[in-house]
């Protein structure tokens, strides 16, 4: 005896999710007989079943990462470490950062690409 598909819904979180495959089964029609050597996905041997479920793509969000550190300032070029948190400064922050070399000051990076880049410095 074959059937064609199975059908399970709302198991899981509310998803409607089909069983697609055959069921086979050897029957005894004895008094002491019934259903037996059941088999899930074709013919008497078993065989391949398909899980089918609602299908979905959701946008993924960027994850904004930061980083500070706090103490003193060393600078080279385009560069700013403070307490071994190096970062590109900017064109716009470039005159903040050579007048705080030296000095303990707070920084703060903003990771975007592959790229750590200063976005704000505070003296301390």
């Amino acid at each position: 005896m074959d059937i064609g598909l199975l059908r399970y819904p709302n198991l899981v979180e509310e998803r409607d999710l089909a069983l697609l495959g055959n069921l086979s089964s050897a029957f005894n029609s004895s008094s002491t007989g019934g259903f037996g050597s059941g088999k899930l996905g074709g013919g008497t041997s078993g065989g391949a079943a398909v899980e089918l479920g609602p299908g979905r793509c959701e946008p993924t969000s960027a994850v904004k990462e930061t980083s500070e550190a706090r103490g003193t300032v060393a600078a080279s070029g385009t560069s700013v470490t403070v307490a071994s948190l190096t970062c590109t400064v900017p064109a716009s922050l470039q005159a903040k950062v050579t007048s705080l070399v030296g000095m303990r000051a707070e920084i703060h990076c903003s990771l975007a690409g592959s790229v750590n880049t200063l976005v704000k410095s505070e003296n301390k």
